[in-house]
């Protein structure tokens, strides 16, 4: 899916300081499918207790490798998930997970793209193709056909993503209410780089581009 969050330092301070903004100094926070880490680590700098699940990460002082589903500890002030509610197969045990991970109070926030939004645009979809292409020639590599890499990403969103209908469902039934939710830019963070964001930002400003980014914040009940 998208590049390690250590790719990408403008971002990773923008999800840091997002978390922090919604969080008491010195809070209990997990993040869901922390990756590399890098969010974690950066708030345990900050001074946040914090923990991480990932089945897939290398464990350390603040990463437990194991699902999000089967965790269990007290409930903590804040949920963080970025990239990773898509990919979960039971949508009832996340739910279930979450409202025992959290109290009522307890913070939500969700960084997510809608494959959909995406899907249903095709200038939008051309776009990200052609920023892709440029860079895999940049790199010294050959690009897939649009029409290719327009097939093989259908087949695999299909079978790994849920659209972001289906994540909003399972928060949900996780008893959160939403408190914001926003729309943004996203493509630069999957397969491009930071400097690609203002491009991606200004034509969806100019309704050019579709924002495929969306930002979820909820309270549990």
């Amino acid at each position: 899916m998208a590049d390690p969050q250590s790719s990408y330092p403008l971002d990773l301070s923008d999800m840091v300081d997002w978390i922090s903004s919604r969080t008491p100094r010195g809070g209990r926070v997990l993040e869901i499918g922390s990756g590399d880490g890098a969010i974690v680590d950066a708030l345990a700098d900050r001074g946040y207790a914090v923990v991480g699940v990932d089945p897939g990460a290398a464990t350390n002082a603040n990463v437990v490798a194991q699902t999000f589903e089967t965790f269990d500890a007290e409930p903590f002030d804040t949920v963080f998930a970025s990239l990773s509610l898509h990919h979960l197969h039971d949508i009832d045990a996340a739910a279930a997970a979450l409202r025992r991970l959290t109290r009522s109070g307890s913070t939500v926030l969700v960084r997510e793209f809608d494959r959909a939004r995406l899907d249903e645009h095709e200038p939008t979809l051309r776009w990200w193709w052609h920023q892709r292409a440029a860079r895999t020639l940049a790199e010294g590599g050959e690009p897939d056909a649009y029409e290719a890499f327009v097939e093989h990403w259908r087949h695999h969103m299909a079978e790994h993503v849920h659209p972001w209908a289906v994540v909003e469902l399972m928060l949900r039934r996780a008893e959160l209410e939403s408190t914001t939710a926003g729309d943004g830019a996203f493509l630069f963070r999957w397969g491009l780089t930071e400097d690609v964001r203002p491009v991606e930002e200004r034509l969806i400003a100019s309704g050019g581009l579709r924002p495929i980014g969306v930002r979820w914040a909820g309270i549990r009940r």
